[in-house]
């Protein structure tokens, strides 16, 4: 089992071939992608993280003592069809087989969170999911504010994700974040990496990490807009989008 704890050494697990040029997230501590106030929120147990590095993406679980049975499928399938909205049985079994105790029992996953470098200025959340019956305890808010941080450390300007729905965009957009959509036609070049011509129905998210670059980047009329005016304006741009 390759398991690392929250104060573990630098990672080596699934590293991949060294890039060309090196990502900013090279060379960072499994220590350094958990939120201080985890542990603080989650309360007394003994967590653990098991992290896999792929080039300039970190795919990372953390988990406590409790035990998954998995011998039945069926009934494995239901607990992660309750528990998670992406991560499902057989992603978990095959991708996290650190995370067996012995046949057929895994410990439980609390978090699932994949990242990564868009470019050198754009840290992204690809995934940041919460088991169900642990939402609403501020443990999102935790690694998205510790996420923040962490990007503004390394050196990027942006803390980005998509969302795929409206109702989940509006808590990003209600922390200060922008669109896409609303990024200046002169600035929009460096945001290319986050453009997917089959993706032009999600809401893209930015958080500009230095307050002082959203007058330089965003479009004037999109300042300070409300997050119900993002949400029209960015169902104004899908319906464009559908007319196509």
């Amino acid at each position: 089992m390759s398991e690392k704890k929250f104060e573990g050494r630098q990672f080596q697990q699934n590293e991949a071939a060294p890039n060309p040029e090196k990502s900013k997230l090279e060379g960072i501590y499994a220590r350094d992608l958990v939120p201080p106030r985890l542990k603080e929120i989650l309360g007394d147990f003994s967590p653990n993280i098991v992290v896999h590095k792929n080039g300039d993406e970190i795919d990372f679980v953390i988990h406590g003592n409790e035990i998954l049975d998995t011998s039945d499928p069926e009934k494995s399938r239901r607990y992660f069809h309750d528990a998670f909205r992406y991560f499902t049985s057989d992603t978990f079994q095959e991708e996290y087989p650190e995370l067996m105790v012995e046949e057929g029992k895994f410990y439980r996953p609390l978090v699932r969170v994949v990242i990564g470098e868009k470019s050198p200025d754009i840290f992204f959340v690809y995934t940041l999911e919460v088991r169900s019956d642990l939402r609403g305890k501020g443990v999102g808010a935790a690694f998205e504010e510790h996420f923040d941080q962490l990007a503004k450390q390394l050196g990027f300007k942006f803390h980005a994700s998509h969302q795929n729905d409206a109702e989940t965009a509006r808590y990003f957009l209600q922390h200060g974040r922008y669109l896409l959509a609303e990024i200046r036609d002169d600035k929009k070049e460096e945001f290319r990496p986050m453009r997917d011509p089959d993706d032009e129905e999600v809401y893209q998210t930015i958080k500009f990490l230095n307050p002082e670059d959203v007058n330089e980047y965003v479009r004037p009329e999109r300042i300070g807009t409300d997050v119900e005016d993002k949400i029209r304006y960015m169902e104004s741009q899908i319906a464009n989008f559908r007319e196509k």
